[in-house]
């Protein structure tokens, strides 16, 4: 899980200065939106994943985790629904991490560079051997390798932005997908994950 993610979003319907065009929120996992004027904040809690926008086909083999926060952006005249999926396989052999970003109200997301923002949500990650990823759905991918969970690991990066607006996104899916052995079972875990439109 990233202990922070950068979200760059800007005001929609109105004119503002360069300087506060691309406002910078930044995002913790147990602290959402710290540094921001946010007139609710909740704790990130753990909720039924049934309950999310976000799913994955489990069936018996993968254990699912689900976390769903809102939070009210007072300085940004909207609201942002973050929500988080984790699967594992039963194995331990290979995973999934998704989130999902839900921008209400005058807010948009602007970034859209996957391995950007690959790094900016999970930051801390040793990323080697970048390259192109193979198409799933309506995913932008990448496969690296690197440490996951203390073992070398093969990932799959992806994102999907969605629900264009003012310029920007409504919406932004980014996650990864990792193995041990075989990057073909992250793709295979992955074409199981459903992210909505």
């Amino acid at each position: 899980m990233p202990s922070s993610v950068v979200v760059h979003v800007r005001r929609t319907g109105s004119l503002l200065a360069p300087a506060a065009v691309y406002a910078l929120i930044l995002l913790a996992v147990a602290q959402v939106l710290p540094g921001i004027n946010a007139s609710a904040r909740a704790a990130t809690k753990t909720v039924n994943c049934a309950d999310l926008a976000i799913s994955f086909d489990a069936k018996s083999d993968y254990d699912l985790s689900c976390e769903s926060d809102t939070s009210l952006l007072a300085d940004m005249d909207g609201s942002m629904l973050i929500q988080h999926l984790e699967a594992t396989a039963d194995d331990s052999s290979n995973f999934v991490d998704a989130f999902y970003y839900n921008l209400m109200g005058r807010v948009i997301y602007t970034a859209n560079d996957l391995r950007n923002n690959i790094t900016t949500f999970y930051g801390k990650l040793p990323i080697r051997d970048w390259q192109s990823g193979r198409p799933v759905s309506t995913l932008t991918t990448a496969e690296f390798k690197t440490e996951m969970r203390g073992l070398p690991s093969h990932c799959i990066a992806y994102q999907k932005l969605a629900h264009r607006d003012w310029g920007g996104y409504k919406k932004l899916m980014v996650g990864v997908a990792c193995s041990q052995d075989n990057i073909e079972q992250s793709y295979a875990a992955l074409k199981r994950l459903y992210l909505p439109n």
